[in-house]
């Protein structure tokens, strides 16, 4: 009988846990958790429609109410949006999609090390630069490379995680528009620095976001 750990895949075999070292404390930065709980009233609020849904069926298979009211929020037309139990998985569906044994991925270090071990597990070369000495992006450097080389994939956190590097939307964009292939630009730390590059996105809507339509939006999920 064949060494059943042979079976898996090489990148499969060669992935290290993503894992950390958990401290429990009353203030937790590392993970971008609030120090605060949420409300009660919001925790009524959420228990409510939880029990008043029928539990024998299954959710929205494409999470249309929510990202109808996500597309309200934000102004962004419900058909450029997906979710999914959390940003790990997005990040996993982006790779899976456009990465394999003949493509190449890109990223600056040290950055989530979750970027690596998507290349590693679709069996991708990865390319890979380091942070200036003061940890900015070293962004004509990143550009030289993806003008340089076949990149099938560059991902960059805007800002990054774990050192706090900003980058601003004009040079963000300057990115994009050297890349020949897909841009993913995490930005799971935005509150923090205010940069997004969703303007940047075709058929975006131009109307001044509207909270009255993101909260009647929301009362239909």
């Amino acid at each position: 009988m064949n060494n059943v750990y042979e079976l898996i895949k090489k990148g499969i075999r060669e992935k290290k846990p993503y894992s950390f070292n958990e401290v429990i404390m009353d203030v937790k930065l590392n993970q971008n958790e609030s120090p605060y709980d949420v409300p009660e009233y919001v925790k009524q609020k959420v228990f409510e429609r939880f029990v008043s849904r029928a539990w024998n069926r299954y959710p929205s298979i494409n999470g249309l109410p929510l990202r109808k009211a996500i597309g309200a929020y934000l102004n962004i037309p419900v058909e450029r949006l997906a979710v999914g139990v959390g940003s790990g998985e997005l990040l996993e569906n982006v790779a899976s999609i456009v990465l394999g044994s003949d493509k190449t991925a890109f990223i600056v270090e040290p950055t989530f090390q979750v970027y690596r071990q998507l290349a590693l597990v679709n069996e991708s070369q990865l390319l890979t630069r380091e942070l200036s000495a003061d940890f900015s992006y070293p962004v004509d450097e990143i550009v030289r490379v993806l003008r340089d080389n076949k990149i099938d994939l560059f991902i960059i956190a805007a800002p990054n995680n774990p050192t706090g590097t900003p980058i601003d939307v004009d040079a963000l964009e300057y990115i994009i528009k050297s890349a020949g292939g897909f841009v993913c630009v995490d930005e799971a730390y935005f509150e923090f620095s205010g940069v997004t590059v969703t303007r940047l996105s075709s058929g975006i809507k131009k109307e001044p976001y509207s909270e009255n339509e993101a909260l009647e939006t929301s009362e239909n999920i």
